[in-house]
């Protein structure tokens, strides 16, 4: 048995072990977090260029991100018109920002999505009525791990990714938003 002298000292130091451990292993699931991410924006590159659908795309992410409860999604397909761009990695771009758009609108709001095609350009229009972004913000949102949602399962890379495979494509994603809007 331990004297009250020793329990007294190690007592605390057990406490500070314990405590020491869990932001250790809350430290690990984060470093492991962002690794998946990295190693997924490097595969970036995967997949046959070939001209695809943005309206079957738009179909297929929405489907996998929101299933048959689509309640406050609303789809307006302009032209079936075609991207050159691998499906998989238009399929990725497009589950980056309609994931970002679904994060929003998690408080309530609903999201719109309208895709078109001119003569020389192919669009998807991901618009939500989330709280808007800050200026200050606004001009950061493609930075790799930039993010104002602090600490959490996100690590600030899906639209860095989402930007990369659009200009890869020879394509471009823009952001347009204000504070309350």
């Amino acid at each position: 048995e331990d004297s009250p002298a020793v329990q007294a000292h190690v007592t605390p130091l057990l406490e500070d072990g314990r405590e020491m451990l869990a932001e250790s292993l809350v430290g690990a699931r984060r470093v492991q977090t962002i690794v998946r991410a990295l190693r997924d924006l490097s595969r970036l590159e995967i997949g046959k260029v070939e001209p695809s659908s943005i309206n079957s795309a738009v179909t297929r992410v929405v489907q996998s991100l929101w299933g048959d409860k689509r309640d406050g999604v609303q789809v307006s397909f302009g032209a079936n018109a075609l991207a050159h761009i691998a499906p998989l990695q238009l399929d990725q771009a497009l589950s980056h920002v309609l994931d970002n758009a679904r994060k929003a609108v998690a408080g309530g709001g609903r999201i719109f999505i309208d895709t078109g095609a001119d003569d020389e350009t192919v669009w998807v229009c991901v618009r939500d009525e989330g709280c808007g972004i800050a200026p200050e913000h606004l001009r950061r949102v493609f930075e790799p791990f930039f993010t104002t949602r602090g600490v959490g399962p996100g690590v600030g890379l899906g639209l860095t990714a989402a930007y990369g495979l659009g200009e890869r494509a020879g394509g471009t994603l823009a952001a347009q938003s204000e504070r309350g809007v």
